[in-house]
């Protein structure tokens, strides 16, 4: 087991949330692009699997399959966790430990 999936939490309300969506979870890299320019990699989380399962590494936790595209940095020792904002139809996840790449 690497360091980052010791340090890997989801909080109950994810865990709930994840039952409702298929137990599966994926933590990836998301393009944003400045608006003069420059793009940066800003991990989110999504329920479900990947398209391609190949470029993650997976693991259980709390019953769900989490997958982790493979190149997201970690801060040493900084917890990682997986929760919920928002209410009703309103609700997604989030993810917190996982830097921002370039």
């Amino acid at each position: 087991m690497s360091d980052w999936q010791a340090r890997l939490t989801l909080r109950p309300e994810a865990t709930a949330y994840l039952e409702r969506h298929g137990s599966a979870l994926t933590i990836r890299s998301s393009p944003r692009h400045g608006c003069c320019g420059g793009t940066v990699g800003v991990p989110v989380a999504e329920p479900g699997p990947p398209t391609d399962a190949a470029a993650f590494d997976a693991i259980e936790r709390d019953g769900v399959r989490i997958y982790v595209e493979r190149g997201l940095v970690t801060t040493e020792h900084e917890a990682i966790t997986v929760g919920v904002d928002g209410f009703g139809p309103l609700r997604s996840l989030w993810v917190q430990g996982f830097d921002i790449t370039m």
